[in-house]
Parts: C-alpha cells; sequence; structure tokens
C-alpha cells in the first residue's frame, strides 16, 4: 500500500461513486461530470500519474490505483472503498487487429478487462444501504450488435460483456445493484483519432476518409461526444432509471438500423 492509499482507508465515506478507467478519454468526462452533480468520487485506474492530474480538477475525489485483471488489486480497492453509491464501468478492451489475425491470447486479454473485470469489481464492491438499488452503469460498445472484421477484440469482448449484463440482471438485485450498458457507437476522442490514423495507415488512404465514411454513416452526420456519454451515465444514476434495469442504451447518432 502506498502512502497515499493509506490515508485514503481512513477517509472512507459512505455512498462513494467509483468510477473504475477514470482518467481514460470517456472516465475523465464522466467523472467531472458527476462531480459537478455532488457524486463523491472514487477514481480507479492503472496509473497514479493520471489519475492525480484529474483528481486535482475534480473536488471532493480520492484515487486508488489497480488493475482489474488482477484479483489482488480489487480486492484492496473494495477494502479502501466502502461503500459504493454507484459503480461505472469504463474500461476499454485493448485492441490488436482483425478476426483474420488477432491471436485468440488478445481476444482472451480483452473478454478478460470488459467481463472479468467487471466480474471481480462487483463481487468484492459492496452497494451502499439504501431504499434504492446502487447503479451499476457498464460503458460497452455497439460494435458488440454490429460487429466488423477488423476490430476483433472490440467485438467480441463487447459482445461478450452484453451477455453478462444479461445474466447478471437476474441475479445481482439481490445482492444491491441495478446494472445497465450504455453502447456508444465511435466517439470523438484521441482513442477514436488514433484507431482511425492506424486504419488509414493500414488501407493506405487518408485519416480524412476514415472519418468521412464513419460520419457518413449516422443521419446526423457526426461521432457521438463524450459530453453525450457522460450524461447518460449521469441519468442512470436517477432512481427513475430502475426502469432500464438489464438494458443497453445505445449513443450512435442513429447508427444501428436492426430490430430491436
Amino acid at each position: 500500500m502506498t502512502a497515499g492509499e493509506n490515508d485514503l482507508a481512513s477517509a472512507h465515506a459512505p455512498g462513494c461513486t467509483v468510477v473504475v478507467g477514470a482518467a481514460g478519454d470517456l472516465g475523465a468526462v464522466i467523472s467531472r461530470r458527476l462531480a459537478r452533480e455532488g457524486h463523491s468520487l472514487v477514481l480507479v485506474g492503472r496509473g497514479r500519474e493520471p489519475l492525480e492530474e484529474l483528481h486535482a480538477h475534480v473536488p471532493d475525489s480520492r484515487v486508488i490505483t489497480c488493475d482489474v485483471t488482477q484479483d489482488d488489486d480489487v480486492a484492496r480497492l473494495a477494502a479502501h472503498t466502502g461503500p459504493v453509491r454507484m459503480l461505472v464501468y469504463t474500461p476499454a478492451a485493448p485492441t490488436a487487429g482483425g478476426i483474420d489475425h488477432a491471436s485468440p491470447e488478445a481476444i482472451l486479454a480483452a473478454v478478460d478487462v470488459k467481463v472479468g473485470g467487471l466480474l471481480r469489481c462487483l463481487r468484492s464492491l459492496q452497494p451502499a444501504a439504501g431504499p434504492d438499488l446502487a447503479p451499476v452503469v457498464v460503458i460497452g460498445g455497439n460494435l458488440a450488435f454490429d460487429p466488423i472484421p477488423d476490430a476483433a477484440t472490440s467485438g467480441i469482448a463487447n459482445a461478450a460483456q452484453a451477455n453478462a449484463v444479461r445474466q447478471l440482471q437476474e441475479t445481482l438485485p439481490h445482492a444491491g445493484w441495478r446494472i445497465h450498458v450504455v453502447a456508444p457507437g465511435p466517439v470523438e476522442t484521441p482513442r477514436w483519432d488514433a484507431l482511425a490514423a492506424a486504419e488509414a495507415e493500414r488501407r493506405g488512404v487518408a485519416v480524412e476518409e476514415i472519418r468521412k465514411s464513419a460520419t457518413a454513416k449516422s443521419p446526423l452526420g457526426r461521432l457521438t461526444t463524450t459530453e453525450e456519454v457522460a450524461w447518460a451515465v449521469a441519468a442512470l444514476a436517477d432512481p427513475h432509471a430502475g426502469a432500464l434495469h438489464g438494458s443497453t442504451l445505445l449513443l450512435d447518432t442513429g447508427r444501428r438500423r436492426a430490430i430491436p
């Protein structure tokens, strides 16, 4: 345990909101939105430096480093967290190319992040007692439902996560949780820009061609924004969102046309 984490152990506050992957492109925006709405945040991630940078701009927050693929790390997270008002699970699946050459090991590693890490957190963290179930909001992705050959790890891991959530909806209420998936389409982030650049290089085309193709698939002619994802997460904190237990919210600006 580091000195900073030792301080956290004595600073438990009931009803904290845990954001896993808080320093990521989506996690940081979600964290700032929840902080503005009065949540007392525990910022969780693998690297301390980016978490500390976020912590400096998010009032009433604490920092805990944790690798969700490691049982001991998640157990330590739970020991230093206290009762949880809300859990937001944002880790992205690591990328490893298309289905024709992504290694089985890379695909399994992605599933461990998206599903294994989520299960470890749910089995270790304790929801705060109260009249309402504590919300769990999982950031998935539309590739779970509309897979493409060039994104094997993301598609398979997000599909596995969506299936896991459907199974968890039956058991979690007995443990004090309700659960939701927010599944964005392509989101305007530095990560998307990097993936688009890699795809452009692989195909030997300009990055702008990749962006034009991505935005053309949306009736709105644009990508989803990080603020839109943060809005959806914050909305699911409302007790009235219990009616959406087990559901997936597609934030894809109209890309998906299948029914349902």
